[in-house]
């Protein structure tokens, strides 16, 4: 799991992003976590909102999932990927 750095300047949340798997992230603002479990080499992180990110069935694009009440999933290509990546706060 990285996290990057609250900004002082605007008061925003830390942003974390969740590797869960190959292929699958998962984007989380730290305020919204409201629990967390570590088991051996596993940690169960349960947040209020989702925003997932995940490699589209060709394997090749990735994809977005927006948390409800949104509930849309937006293609990212590859060229946007590292776009996504600082968005959502991976350095």
């Amino acid at each position: 799991m990285r996290r990057s750095r609250k900004s002082a300047s605007t008061g925003a949340s830390s942003r974390l992003l969740l590797h869960l798997g190959p292929g699958l992230r998962q984007a989380i603002d730290s305020d919204d976590v409201y629990y967390v479990e570590a088991a051996a080499d596993d940690t169960e992180v349960r947040t209020r909102g989702v925003r997932l990110v995940r490699r589209r069935a060709r394997g090749e694009d990735w994809e977005l999932t927006l948390a409800a009440p949104v509930n849309v999933v937006l293609p990212v290509s590859r060229s946007a990927l590292a776009a996504l990546w600082t968005a959502l706060g991976e350095p």
